[in-house]
């Protein structure tokens, strides 16, 4: 069996599963089937999680997904499908999103980045940012332990990619890639940045989070310089300073995929993420990137998990970029236990879309 979404694999290092957090008695956010209706597609590209947008101009966003299914789509179900481990797509806003992935010498799909290295290993994407010397992205980095389950998988890896030619098209990017120093999972405390990356005055602030600590953690390096770690600063009890090690949780919650975005509407940081696995996607605020953040509220509840007891809801991020003024568009994705649901199923392993009006 295939791996199910990137949440379900990173929580097994992440010890996603936490508290239960109070939540809103009515779910704010609306479906958004417009939005939804550009995305979806019968044949190429077919469905996928993660589903990060990174703003490369004011009017194009990069889509940055993960395990994808190239196939067709008829008679209500995935037909000739086959999964590879991370997609693109370019979007003119307002338009459906241009998709992109590799071929193989046979023809066959096969994700756009892959590892080099020789570890028989593949990338999940994290989030990016766009700067006036390139593009910044984020990955984890992933090997199979046991192909017949869909928990035999191990983080093993996260890394910053340079991209210094965004403008052209993606077959063409010129890409480098470092690893994270700190990202080493062979030791007790190490942690993987880059699950959000947010710009705001001469600096990337990078959040993430180390395994069995606490709650969320943030660094942040000079825009141009996001790929020299010797420049990262790591936030440690109010205090910017040099050893990842001191890092210290900015609120308890682990998420291994979410969002910290700025809304100039509100003035201030925004951060959407999913509560594990149980359909809830949550909001904090804070008026500085590594705030304080405040209590966690829930916006919506995903009613997919009503249709079978196999479905889950994951993958919660926003998107600025694409909101229209007085809202905020979000994302989520709905998976199952099974993998062969996501054939028989075709309304699951799209990007979900919501609207979420101010104020909330």
């Amino acid at each position: 069996m295939k791996p199910v979404g990137l949440a379900v694999k990173c929580a097994l290092f992440f010890c996603l599963i936490g508290t239960h957090l109070a939540r809103a008695s009515a779910s704010p956010a609306v479906p958004a089937p417009d939005l939804e209706a550009l995305f979806q597609r019968t044949n190429g590209w077919i469905g996928a999680d993660v589903a990060y947008s990174v703003a490369l101009d004011e009017g194009t966003s990069l889509w940055l997904y993960g395990d994808t299914l190239v196939g067709e789509v008829s008679e209500g179900k995935r037909r000739n499908a086959k999964m590879i481990n991370n997609s693109i797509a370019l979007q003119s806003l307002g338009h459906a999103p241009q998709y992109f992935y590799r071929t193989n010498s046979d023809g066959t799909p096969a994700s756009v980045f892959a590892p080099d290295d020789g570890t028989n290993s593949f990338f999940w994407p994290w989030d990016g940012a766009r700067t006036a010397r390139g593009l910044f992205l984020f990955f984890t980095q992933v090997r199979h332990t046991d192909d017949k389950s869909a928990w035999g998988f191990q983080l093993f890896s996260a890394s910053c990619a340079f991209v210094s030619n965004p403008d052209s098209p993606p077959a063409s990017w010129k890409t480098t890639l470092k690893k994270e120093p700190w990202a080493d999972f062979r030791g007790k405390t190490a942690t993987a940045y880059g699950w959000s990356a947010v710009k705001f005055q001469n600096y990337i602030y990078v959040y993430g989070t180390t395994a069995g600590a606490a709650g969320a953690t943030v660094a942040r390096a000079p825009q141009a310089s996001l790929d020299d770690f010797a420049q990262w600063r790591f936030f440690s009890h109010g205090q910017w300073q040099d050893d990842p090690k001191e890092a210290t949780p900015i609120f308890p919650d682990k998420p291994p995929e979410g969002t910290v975005r700025w809304l100039p509407a509100l003035g201030r940081f925004v951060l959407v993420y999913s509560e594990g696995l149980s359909g809830d996607i949550m909001l904090r605020e804070a008026s500085e990137p590594a705030g304080p953040w405040s209590e966690p509220r829930a916006v919506y509840q995903c009613p997919d998990t009503k249709r079978s007891k196999a479905y889950f809801c994951y993958a919660g991020k926003a998107h600025p970029e694409l909101s229209e003024p007085g809202e905020l568009v979000i994302t989520y994705a709905v998976n199952s236990n099974n993998f062969f649901d996501l054939f028989n199923d075709p309304l699951l392993y799209w990007p979900r879309f919501l609207r979420l009006k101010f104020p909330w």
